[in-house]
């Protein structure tokens, strides 16, 4: 019998048949005595040849983002569709994202006297050793406007899907998120085509994702924690312009 195949401890990216790999190469060292990590007796290294604690290896279907990927493309063509009949047509971008390195841009449709469908775009690609902000994300939503359009108060819902890796030093968090909240805000005219928009709600989002120590202690090794959990936060934070055609 052959040795499992040895995986770079850093490489707590990989798929999950890597991690597991990497499991069994571990246990298989550890049963040899040919230790990384010493003070083990022989009886617990011959109890880990076959299992491993905790279980860590994560795998997961991709139907619920496929599904949403489909219903995003869904409303978007619906909105492009719109956007070649419509009356006004604004494309904006969010100063409150551009001050944290996310480039962005939206688009807001009207589409009769006093509703809107809107939908924008987000990506950050800060990634450092101490620091890691990547995101990719979008909402698509609609408006309801109190006169008319881009001017004044309006009330809004929305659904957003995105996919981060965040952390520090000590933490990292990969993952993915969908979620559809409700928000509102007010709208200045500046110039006859370009108007100021501040905006705040809040979303109930079900997140889905993978968390680890990528520097741990001396003597410790890299584990994997998986979780899933529904939790409401801030939404559609905006500070916007926007220029109408």
């Amino acid at each position: 019998m052959t040795d499992e195949p040895f995986v770079n401890q850093n490489d707590v990216e990989g798929t999950a048949s890597g991690v597991w790999s990497r499991m069994l190469a571990g246990n298989r060292r550890f049963a040899e005595g040919k230790l990384e990590h010493p003070n083990r007796s022989v009886e617990a290294r011959e109890a880990t040849i076959d299992t491993h604690e905790p279980d860590a290896a994560v795998t997961h279907s991709n139907k619920h983002r496929n599904m949403m990927k489909r219903l995003f493309v869904l409303l978007l063509f619906v909105l492009v569709a719109n956007a070649a009949s419509a009356q006004y047509t604004a494309v904006r971008v969010n100063t409150l994202g551009l001050a944290t390195g996310t480039v962005n841009a939206g688009v807001d449709v009207a589409v009769s006297e006093k509703w809107s469908v809107e939908a924008s775009a987000y990506w950050n690609p800060i990634s450092t050793e101490s620091l890691r902000t990547k995101v990719l994300g979008a909402v698509v939503g609609v408006r309801r406007w109190r006169f008319e359009p881009h001017v004044g108060f309006f009330w809004g819902v929305h659904s957003a899907v995105a996919q981060y890796r965040v952390g520090n030093r000590n933490k990292r968090y990969n993952g993915w998120t969908v979620g559809i909240g409700a928000s509102a805000g007010y709208s200045w005219m500046l110039h006859r085509r370009w108007n100021f928009s501040l905006e705040g709600g809040l979303g109930l989002y079900y997140m889905n994702d993978t968390r680890w120590n990528p520097a741990p202690p001396p003597g410790d090794d890299v584990f994997l924690r998986h979780y899933r959990r529904i939790a409401l936060a801030p939404a559609k934070l905006e500070a916007s312009f926007s220029y109408m055609f």
